[in-house]
């Protein structure tokens, strides 16, 4: 004889519907944070190609000055975009991690230190403003942080330069950025940057599949990684994370 089913208490529906609300909301917040970064690139796009008009069609000092301001405050605003793009999106993640205090910065010097003893024709150059102190599973942020640095180092150019900065001014958050003068070629974007799968019909911006375990490893920590690859900018890798404790000075 089989047990009759039994139905759910009334406990049970409630916790039942305010998942399933949730789960609903959380996906209407990735579908407006989507569309509103998908309509704002059009105007930013717009202010930045008259910055480059401006710049090529002026001799004006001052203009000039301005231009170049707004050309890198786009620029920012973009890279911000991407992460509120990243942010947004409810998937899987790294199931455990081994949380720990630990110095985002001392974390990236020791990637830093393997690559030049494999490779000393390699100058990194590395700044650091702030305070990079917070919570961290250390090994999956190592393996994150080499495989960009690794990728940069593929792509350095003949004068072997990589940059590195973290800005540990904020509170709340660190960033790490890794760049080279140096643009991917097409072939190995195609291979390194495939699209996401397209939220409501629109391309998510970030990274491609070929590093999608290392943006996972960082949106496991409430983080987000956005790639850039073209001319004049460079290749720049950016990785934004919460400190991860309330505890900090």
């Amino acid at each position: 004889m089989f047990a009759a089913a039994t139905e759910p208490d009334a406990e049970t529906r409630l916790l039942r519907e305010r998942l399933a609300r949730s789960e609903r909301l959380l996906w209407l917040n990735e579908l407006l944070v989507a569309g509103l970064v998908h309509d704002l690139r059009t105007p930013l796009m717009a202010v930045k190609l008259s910055a480059e008009v401006a710049l090529a069609r002026t001799q004006d000092t001052a203009v000039q000055q301005a231009a170049r301001r707004i050309r890198t405050s786009s620029d920012q605003m973009a890279r911000v975009f991407d992460h509120l793009v990243n942010l947004s999106r409810v998937g899987e993640d790294v199931s455990e991690l081994e949380l720990a205090s630990a110095d985002l910065m001392r974390i990236a010097d020791g990637v830093l230190e393997e690559f030049r003893r494999r490779d000393p024709d390699v100058q990194f150059e590395v700044t650091r403003d702030g305070d990079f102190h917070g919570l961290f599973d250390a090994g999956l942020l190592h393996r994150a942080i080499a495989n960009f640095v690794g990728t940069a180092v593929s792509h350095a150019g003949p004068d072997r330069r990589v940059s590195v900065h973290g800005d540990g001014r904020h509170r709340d958050r660190l960033t790490l950025r890794v760049s080279v003068p140096g643009v991917i070629s097409s072939e190995e974007q195609e291979r390194l940057y495939v699209p996401r799968p397209n939220v409501a019909g629109r391309e998510v911006s970030g990274l491609g599949l070929g590093l999608d375990a290392e943006d996972r490893f960082v949106r496991a920590h409430g983080g987000s990684v956005v790639g850039r690859s073209r001319s004049p900018d460079g290749t720049v890798f950016e990785l934004l994370l919460p400190r991860g404790t309330s505890d900090l000075p």
